[in-house]
C-alpha cells in the first residue's frame, strides 16, 4: 500500500499526519509506503517531512519538484515514484482522516479497483462547512454529473481521498488533469469495471490555509468542459446552425403558406431533424446506444418542453412585440436551449454507443 500526498504549504500538519499514518493497522500489509510529493513549499514542508519521519516505522519518499506546480501533476508522479499495488490519494491537512485508509483497502481487496472515500454516501458528511462552500461543492458535483456520464455512477465524483489499483492505471489513456480533481479524470479515462464508496467524514483543516480559489473554480470548470468533450460548444454550434436551417426552412415555406404559426412549426421540425443528425455524427456521437430510431423519436419527445418554449417565445415577440420573424426566432432558440441540452445530454445520449439497446 502507498499513500500519495501532494503538500504545498503544509509543514505544520506534517508532524500529526505521520504519526497518524504510523499508528495504523493495516494487517498483512505490514508498514506503509508514504510519498510526500511537494510543490518546493515556501514554508519548507519537504523538510519537515524528511525531519519528522524519524520517528516512525513508515517508508516515507519525499520528492521536491522544482519548476513544476499542481496538485493533480503531483499525484501522477506520485503514481510513477509509488511501489505499492493499492495506492492511496489524500491531503496533508487532514481533512482526509488517515483512519479510514483501512477501510479504503479493505474495499478493494474485495475486488473494486476504485474506492472512494464519499461525503454523500450513508454514514459521510462534512464537519464545520459554511453555507457557500455547501454550495460550492454540491454545485461542483452537479455539474460533474451533468456534463459527465462517468461521474454519474458514484455520489462523491469531487472527492480528493480515494484507493486506486495500480492495474487500473495501467490501463487509463494519458492521463492531463488540469486543476485539482484528479478523480474525475480516472473515472472518465480508466473505465474501472467496479467502483465501491466508503462512507467518510471530511473534517475541518487542522492549521494552515485553504487553497480554494477563483482559479481553482475556474480550473475545474475547464477540466470539466475538456473532459466532456467541449460538448455543450459542440451543442451550441448545432443549435446556431439549426436556427439558420430554422429560419430559411420558415422562409422558403411561405410558398406553401403565408401565415408564421404555421411556417414556423416547418422550421422548428426542419431544424429538429438537422439538429438531431449532427448530434449523432458530432456531439453525441460516443453516445449512440441502441436504435437511432428510438433516439429519433426520443430526441422529439424529450425536446418538447424546449421546442414548446422556443415556438411560444417566438410567436409572442412576433405578434406581441411586433419584432421581426427572425429575431422571434433567434430569441425562442437562446431560451429553449439549456432545456433542450439538459434533456438531450440527460436523457436521449444517455448511454455509451457499447452498451447497446
Amino acid at each position: 500500500m502507498s499513500v500519495i500526498i501532494p503538500t504545498y504549504n503544509e509543514s505544520e500538519n506534517i508532524p500529526v499526519l505521520l504519526k497518524r499514518l504510523s499508528s495504523l493497522n493495516m494487517g498483512s500489509t505490514g508498514s506503509l509506503e508514504v510519498l510526500f510529493i511537494d510543490d518546493n513549499s515556501p514554508d519548507l514542508t519537504w523538510e519537515a517531512a524528511i525531519r519528522h519521519c524519524v520517528n516512525t516505522d513508515l517508508n516515507v519518499i519525499v520528492v521536491r519538484r522544482f519548476g513544476r506546480r499542481g496538485l493533480s501533476s503531483a499525484i501522477i508522479d506520485g503514481f510513477m515514484f509509488a511501489k505499492g499495488e493499492y495506492l492511496t490519494v489524500m491531503d496533508a491537512d487532514l481533512q482526509h482522516p488517515p483512519e479510514y485508509i483501512p477501510r479504503l483497502l479493505s474495499a478493494a481487496l474485495k475486488g473494486h479497483e476504485l474506492v472512494i472515500a464519499s461525503r454523500y454516501v450513508a454514514g459521510g458528511g462534512t464537519e464545520g462547512w459554511s453555507l457557500l462552500r455547501t454550495l460550492i461543492s454540491r454545485g461542483a458535483t452537479l455539474l460533474a454529473r451533468i456534463m459527465l456520464l462517468e461521474a454519474r455512477s458514484v455520489r462523491d465524483p469531487m472527492s480528493g481521498f480515494f484507493l486506486v489499483k495500480r492495474t487500473l492505471l495501467s490501463r487509463c489513456s494519458k492521463l492531463n488533469p488540469l486543476g485539482f480533481k484528479i478523480l474525475l479524470e480516472i473515472l472518465v479515462k480508466c473505465s474501472p469495471a467496479s467502483v465501491a464508496e466508503v462512507p467518510y467524514i471530511f473534517r475541518q483543516r487542522l492549521k494552515g490555509r485553504s487553497k480554494l480559489g477563483l482559479k481553482t473554480i475556474f480550473e475545474y470548470v475547464v477540466h470539466v468542459l475538456k473532459l466532456s468533450g467541449w460538448r455543450p460548444f459542440k451543442f451550441a454550434t448545432v443549435g446556431a446552425l439549426g436556427y439558420v436551417v430554422n429560419v430559411l426552412a420558415t422562409t422558403i415555406s411561405t410558398i406553401l403558406t403565408p401565415h408564421f404559426y404555421l411556417r414556423n412549426l416547418v422550421g422548428i421540425e426542419t431544424s429538429t431533424l438537422f439538429n438531431f443528425t449532427l448530434h449523432e455524427l458530432w456531439t453525441f456521437k460516443d453516445r449512440r446506444g441502441g436504435s437511432v430510431l428510438k433516439r429519433l423519436v426520443a430526441f422529439h419527445g424529450a425536446v418538447v418542453p424546449a421546442i414548446t418554449t422556443q415556438y411560444i417565445i417566438a410567436q409572442a415577440l412576433y405578434y406581441l412585440a411586433g419584432a421581426p420573424e427572425a429575431v422571434s426566432i433567434l430569441l425562442g432558440v437562446i431560451v429553449g436551449f439549456i432545456v433542450n441540452y439538459l434533456i438531450s445530454e440527460l436523457g436521449v445520449w444517455s448511454s455509451r454507443r457499447d452498451e447497446g439497446v
